[in-house]
């Protein structure tokens, strides 16, 4: 990616020019702890921070050019474009990189499991032609079009993940990307804090058909209670629309599932044509995210069998469903189940269900589920039938919400319960014992991968 952006090209896309034209960004970045030498260092201006300051940072690490506001005056202005606003220049950027594209782009949001259906359909894509990704969840009003700037002219396929917490966020972001393909893989009760009721957050995942054009393919989940509405918002659109689930009307259907340990065995059928094939993961919910990326991948014009073989191959991304076995001090193994990154009452559920078919004893580690509204205290001590269906050993709870569940579990399953993660860490590994499996969830703002970091610095320092 020497060339991927020439001054020149910045500068018919943006509308602005710098003093020295003479150089090429191999890549682009808003973060000067990421910058790699060579990059176009754009300098966003957020609520306490003004990108500008990072300038000179930037250039002093191998920036070859910078986009700043007005107020930078610093020693390398010859190669920085002075721009109005930052942000409206890389979506400028953006844009110009859809318009040069002819890769197929496929957008992907939902509820749940938004993230690992974009590594799958990335890995499975990888295997067919070039590539480009959505990275870790670069996927808001600044992610989304930073991805989208960063895409290679020679990309065949583009994978953008699209999320949001509040209405009117995923519209722009379909506009900017003009998807040929989206996916939305459920409607759950999240970030019900910011909305009235389950169908407004469906009308708010809906908006990822905004920026398409007719006749390109919508793909929903059969399964979920608001999949009418859903279809309803598609044809609006005049959109395609494909479904996936375990009814016979889905385009593609799971027929069977055999759920070990770490993996999944599945049987499918996608159009007319049946498939076996193994995820490299445990848990049902990985199996019906499975079939919408193999819509999406045929859809996209990749070989059936070749895209389901490479499932085969996938790897949970760290703080989404990894499994790992490590050795602690005075404890002996365990087995990790790391859901630490986000959760809502559909994914705890679905992490549970995975923990119910591991051996050994099992403990659950659950943080509070944020941004659930006024009903997140019912939310939450709802879980106790799951705790229970799971034949989980062991509860450690942390978060004031939490605690709601945890007095309504048995009083034989009780572990401990603190404020916070890092309260929790220490009563947790006094309890550990040889051969244990432990799942860690909860939200992000949770701060439960503390609690993971722990335990891996004990097995290292081992």
């Amino acid at each position: 990616m020497n060339n991927l952006w020439t001054a020149s090209k910045i500068s018919d896309a943006i509308g602005a020019q710098c003093k020295d034209m003479h150089w090429n960004a191999n890549g682009v970045s808003i973060d000067t702890r990421t910058l790699q030498p060579g990059n176009l260092f754009i300098a966003l201006q957020g609520e306490k921070i003004d990108g500008a300051t990072f300038v000179d940072e930037a250039f002093a690490k191998g920036a070859n050019a910078a986009i700043a506001g007005k107020d930078y005056d610093g020693k390398n202005i010859d190669r920085v474009f002075i721009v109005p606003g930052p942000l409206k220049a890389l979506e400028q950027l953006a844009a110009a990189a859809r318009v040069r594209s002819t890769a197929k782009i496929i957008a992907v949001t939902g509820s749940v499991g938004k993230t690992s259906t974009k590594e799958m359909l990335a890995h499975v894509l990888s295997a067919a032609g070039r590539t480009h990704a959505t990275i870790g969840n670069l996927n808001n009003h600044f992610g989304l079009p930073l991805m989208l700037a960063r895409m290679p002219g020679e990309t065949e396929f583009a994978v953008l993940e699209m999320g949001m917490n509040h209405a009117d966020e995923i519209a722009p972001l379909s506009k900017l990307a003009q998807p040929d393909i989206a996916i939305i893989t459920t409607v759950d009760a999240v970030h019900l804090e910011h909305f009235p009721n389950v169908e407004a957050i469906a009308d708010a995942k809906a908006e990822i058909f905004a920026g398409m054009n007719p006749g390109s393919t919508a793909i929903l989940n059969r399964d979920n209670s608001y999949y009418t509405h859903l279809l309803g918002h598609a044809h609006a659109q005049k959109l395609n629309v494909l479904s996936f689930g375990t009814a016979s009307e889905c385009d593609a259907q799971l027929l069977d599932m055999d759920l070990w340990e770490t993996r999944t065995h599945v049987h499918a059928r996608v159009g007319n044509h049946k498939t076996r094939y193994i995820i490299n993961a445990p848990g049902a919910h990985w199996v019906l995210n499975s079939l919408s990326v193999l819509l999406a991948a045929t859809t996209a014009g990749v070989n059936l069998e070749s895209a389901a073989s490479k499932l085969m191959t996938i790897t949970p991304p760290a703080g989404r469903g990894l499994i790992q076995k490590i050795s602690l001090p005075d404890v002996g193994e365990i087995t990790l189940i790391d859901e630490s990154y986000n959760a809502s009452p559909a994914s705890v559920g679905a992490a549970l269900a995975t923990l119910s078919r591991m051996p050994g004893r099992k403990i659950a580690v659950l943080g509070d589920m944020l941004e659930l509204g006024p009903g997140s205290a019912e939310l939450h001590a709802a879980l106790a039938g799951a705790i229970i269906e799971s034949r989980t050993d062991l509860l450690f709870c942390c978060g004031p919400m939490m605690r709601e569940l945890f007095n309504q579990t048995p009083p034989s399953l009780r572990g401990e319960w603190a404020a916070d993660s890092t309260l929790l860490t220490a009563v947790l590994i006094e309890n550990l014992q040889n051969g244990d499996v432990v799942l860690v969830k909860g939200s992000n703002g949770m701060k439960m991968n503390l609690i993971l970091n722990t335990l891996m610095y004990r097995a290292e320092a081992a």
